[in-house]
């Protein structure tokens, strides 16, 4: 089984798939991303932040139990309460 390229976590997400994921993303204007796949998540996070984008991404179990009030996936409590990250 082949590993996945540099910079991506699956291997069925080539570096090109994985960019032009995170434009979709960042262009559809969604407030939030919701996944069953965990570790995609916290991929997109690491370059949605990069990005300086506010996008929510959650868990799917975590939105239908009804728990957003807990911290999204790459958000700091200190982003969360309004202080400065630097």
């Amino acid at each position: 089984m082949k590993g996945a390229p540099d910079g991506t976590i699956s291997p069925e997400l080539g570096q090109g798939d994985l960019s032009g994921l995170l434009h979709a993303v960042r262009s559809c204007g969604a407030g939030t991303l919701v996944s069953t796949d965990l570790a995609l998540l916290m991929e997109l996070s690491t370059h949605l932040r990069k990005y300086g984008s506010a996008i929510e991404l959650r868990p799917v179990l975590e939105v239908l139990a009804g728990d957003t009030q807990s911290m999204p996936i790459g958000i700091s409590a200190r982003v969360m309460s309004g202080q400065s990250v630097l």
